[in-house]
């Protein structure tokens, strides 16, 4: 069976569907046209020759590899990719927890699978550690904890860890750094990275229920995909309260600082 070679293994909204892109294009390397596979995040134990279909078609001289934010982190996931990948290469994507925080709340909002108040989310208990079936707007930013799940299981050499910014400043040394770490030759040339635009759609019944998250509450959610139709409009969300950062700031400053411990310094900002 055909298995891959590498993953991507997180961060969630932090350039893992940049790297699908740009990684399927290398002649070196093979992904699946699916991203996000889901396999070693499963709720059940997965089952190596379903997973292996989807390398099957795989040319014989191609690394093979899959991007899957999620397994950063699940509990379960290290485990079980040590179990059955032991030697297998991983790449994590860090990023601005707030920002990242910030990101995803708004990608619910736009599917209409938000009805709470981001302020409110930020002023209430903040749990550090993800546990299947939670949204994690804040639990998925805590990376040190879930890095140091991985680096007990595998060698430092099996591991990379990249800033998102360092993406999008540089995309060629960015690309080269995971084309070292996956053993092959640099890209000639790398598409102009894209992010995943924000947008929401353009029809007086979904507008509606965007604009007042609460009345979310009332639809089911088959009912709430039927209104997500339309053309696709820009949108950009309205500023963080400053209150709700600094919040956020001084829940995420111990686990930035274990993180710049093992990656050396952040670039996003520090509490006050």
């Amino acid at each position: 069976m055909r298995l891959p070679d590498f993953l991507v293994i997180g961060s969630q909204k932090a350039g893992t569907t940049a790297l699908h892109r740009v990684l399927s294009g290398h002649p070196a390397l093979w992904l699946p046209p699916r991203k996000e596979l889901r396999h070693f995040d499963a709720p059940t134990p997965p089952d190596p020759a379903a997973y292996a279909a989807h390398f099957a078609s795989a040319p014989p001289h191609a690394l093979c590899g899959e991007i899957s934010p999620g397994y950063l982190v699940h509990p379960r996931a290290p485990d079980r990719i040590a179990r059955h990948l032991p030697d297998c290469k991983l790449i994590v994507t860090v990023r601005d927890p707030v920002a990242r925080a910030w990101s995803q709340y708004w990608d619910a909002r736009r599917w209409l699978g938000e009805t709470r108040p981001f302020d409110a989310l930020a002023a209430a208990p903040l749990t550090a550690v993800y546990r299947p079936g939670q949204t994690g707007y804040f639990s998925r930013g805590t990376y040190a904890i879930y890095l140091d799940r991985y680096r007990a299981r595998f060698a430092p050499d099996q591991l990379l860890v990249l800033r998102l910014a360092d993406l999008r400043r540089d995309p060629a040394a960015f690309f080269a750094r995971v084309c070292a770490f996956l053993g092959v030759a640099p890209l000639d040339a790398i598409p102009e990275p894209r992010h995943n635009p924000r947008s929401t759609f353009d029809n007086p019944a979904y507008r509606a229920l965007f604009a007042r998250p609460a009345l979310n509450r009332l639809l089911p959610p088959g009912a709430r995909r039927l209104l997500r139709r339309g053309d696709r409009i820009p949108f950009d969300p309205p500023p963080m309260h400053p209150t709700t950062q600094a919040t956020l700031r001084r829940f995420y400053a111990p686990y930035d600082a274990r993180l710049t411990a093992l990656i050396g310094p952040l670039d996003w900002p520090r509490p006050d």
